[in-house]
């Protein structure tokens, strides 16, 4: 059976009128329908369960099924060089595979990326920018998505102090694998966690980006709320057990991107 979409759209404006949604008055277009969300949770169930009736739509009840990726467990390669023409520094990434979402380990990497890079207290500011003024900025991030993950340290240097710069991130890696970070390290790292999440949920259009990626993620429309429990729980030996099982050495890969000359 044939969907007509003029149909649809037609029926899709006739609801509209009747739901229950914020600020219709605003709506300019169908397109914005869905984008910003004017739905409300039971509207939406009505709407689609009419598709399904009438328009032969069967799809939108059944699971999502995808091929999982398998984990990849052959080491990466340990150094890559790449040149690009038209850039003036010289560009730094130090990163290692780690763990998908769901993984029990996750947030244990979550919270350890903000005590390396999280702000301007964070281990690797202070030590490359405030003490030796190597980079403008450092980002140390943990993304994660269904199957694997991967923990990175990005920095942008002048090429002359690529050495210098590099080896700073390697020990500051080997403090975290060697030496429990602090509490009071600990308790700042999840406070910018938190700080972020609620950032996030005050911007209508970031919040249903962040719920719509967590229950994607997790398959819970309580993700979040597992999520800040969980991160609340990580303790100071959780960080450094992460960092020996993921960040060793040999697990990791750096790539640099120089200026061609």
């Amino acid at each position: 059976m044939s969907i007509d979409p003029v149909a649809v759209k037609e029926k899709v404006k006739e609801y509209i009128q009747q739901a229950t949604f914020v600020e219709k008055d605003k709506i300019k277009d169908d397109s914005m329908i869905f984008k910003e969300g004017y739905f409300d949770s039971m509207g939406f169930v009505v709407l689609i369960t009419y598709l399904e009736e009438n328009f032969g739509i069967k799809t939108f009840r059944q699971p999502f099924l995808r091929k999982k990726i398998a984990f990849e467990i052959a080491k990466p390669e340990s150094y890559v060089v790449e040149k690009k023409p038209g850039i003036a520094q010289t560009y730094l990434s130090i990163g290692a595979r780690t763990v998908c979402s769901t993984h029990q380990d996750s947030p244990k990497l979550d919270l350890m990326s903000a005590v390396l890079g999280g702000g301007t207290s964070s281990r690797l500011f202070v030590g490359l920018r405030e003490k030796n003024t190597l980079t403008y900025d450092v980002s140390c991030d943990h993304n994660k998505g269904v199957d694997f993950g991967y923990f990175n340290i990005n920095c942008a240097i002048e090429d002359k102090k690529l050495g210098k710069a590099k080896n700073l991130i390697l020990k500051e890696l080997s403090k975290v694998r060697t030496d429990k970070v602090s509490v009071e390290e600990l308790n700042r790292g999840k406070n910018l966690i938190y700080a972020e999440i609620l950032r996030g949920m005050d911007n209508p259009h970031e919040c249903s980006e962040i719920l719509a990626y967590m229950e994607m993620q997790f398959h819970s429309e309580r993700a979040l709320v597992d999520y800040i429990d969980k991160i609340k729980a990580v303790s100071c030996r959780d960080i450094m057990e992460a960092a020996n099982c993921y960040l060793q050495e040999d697990s990791m890969s750096t790539v640099v991107l120089e200026p061609t000359k």
